[in-house]
């Protein structure tokens, strides 16, 4: 097979060595080619989404101004298509193309770190009928909930007022802006013919099939990242997954940050982790670190995706960076601030493990019912 399982034990003879560097060889391979059609697909979306504007219905582009709104449509987004890493990066091509307003995705990013969130509440319900177990997961579930609607919290209305990360970010890459076009220049992977490729698309395909299909080449590029770990790490890490992941809290944040970069996925991350935690096998403590890590991990996704775009995508990929590495240094640095996180988890954790209909009407209101309202509402 072209990615099977690794064989363990002892290695006896040069066959098995070469066998091993051959399987690493391969998945190398694969991992470049899944790169190449998520880059692929983003620029497919960046080509189409100009040429559709026309048919955009301003009336939507105009609500975006409205900060509420963005971040629903973030929220409301990411819960439905449960990939955060999917809304930022349409996003980023959008604002790359200008169709949408700079200060207008930065709410949007917001919204889609809340709208992730969603993914370890579902999953804690497959623990529902295991008492302590459903206790631990959906305290789990909340850690990286809770991150995430208090940093907005936070961070909301100092954007709104302040414009703390649209005007830091713009700052930021003015300033290397030269260094950034050189190097935009310098790792355009797409310098082979393929303006004439996309024009060639563009005669036989209409603009909005195009984009679809960018979204859905974009889709699967990221649930192949996810695939992709599973195969070649998660299957490694079982009995000793605690010493692997979660020595100490730095190794466990570099471990949730590191490998959410490589999938371009926290989704996958939570997925991973709340089973452990229901199972007893990790701690909450030692879990929060982790989650932190891929919150900052998956910001990554957004900053690939800028490189094959212009200043402005790369301002909204750092403004997203920024607002998770200022989450991590407002809750995590000491044990009183590591605390409102994890106290408010396991409150909320035991609360909803009493009475399990909470969670379905909190992730209804939350993730459903408030953003399409406040959609709707702004069609009035």
């Amino acid at each position: 097979m072209f990615l099977e399982e690794e064989k363990y034990g002892t290695i006896e003879n040069n066959d098995s060595i070469n066998f091993d560097y051959l399987l690493f060889v391969k998945r190398l391979l694969f991992f470049l080619l899944i790169l190449f059609l998520f880059l692929f697909s983003l620029d497919l979306l960046s080509n189409a989404a100009v040429k559709t504007q026309a048919f955009i219905d301003r009336d939507v582009i105009d609500s975006l101004n409205n900060p509420f709104i963005s971040f629903a449509i973030g929220l409301f987004l990411t819960a439905i298509f449960q990939s955060s890493s999917l809304t930022t990066s349409l996003t980023v091509v959008l604002v790359g193309k200008s169709l949408i307003g700079f200060k207008a995705a930065i709410f949007i990013m917001m919204g889609a770190n809340l709208g992730t969130t969603i993914t370890a509440m579902i999953i804690s319900l497959g623990h529902l009928s295991s008492g302590k177990g459903f206790k631990k997961a959906i305290s789990c579930a909340l850690l990286h909930h809770n991150f995430n609607l208090i940093s907005i919290l936070l961070f909301f209305p100092l954007e709104y007022f302040l414009g703390l990360f649209s005007n830091t970010t713009n700052l930021i890459v003015s300033k290397l802006g030269f260094k950034f076009e050189t190097f935009h220049q310098s790792t355009n992977f797409f310098e082979f013919n393929l303006e004439k490729f996309n024009a060639m698309l563009h005669e036989f395909f209409p603009s909005w099939f195009i984009f679809c299909v960018g979204i859905l080449l974009l889709f699967i590029s990221i649930r192949l990242f996810i695939w992709l770990l599973k195969v070649a790490l998660l299957s490694k890490f079982d009995a000793q997954i605690e010493n692997y992941l979660f020595g100490n809290q730095l190794s466990s944040l570099l471990s949730g940050l590191g490998i959410t970069a490589l999938i371009h996925s926290s989704t996958v991350v939570t997925a991973f982790l709340v089973p452990y935690t229901a199972a007893s096998k990790i701690s909450l403590k030692k879990a929060y670190p982790f989650l932190i890590g891929a919150n900052i991990g998956t910001t990554f996704t957004a900053i690939v995706a800028a490189l094959s775009s212009n200043s402005l995508a790369m301002s909204l990929a750092l403004a997203h960076f920024l607002f998770n590495f200022l989450g991590l240094i407002s809750f995590y640095p000491t044990q009183f601030q590591r605390n409102i996180i994890l106290k408010s988890a396991k409150y909320m954790g035991r609360s909803i493990s009493r009475n399990p209909i909470l969670l379905f009407v909190y992730v209804l209101l939350v993730f459903f019912v408030i953003p399409f309202i406040t959609i709707a509402l702004s069609r009035n």
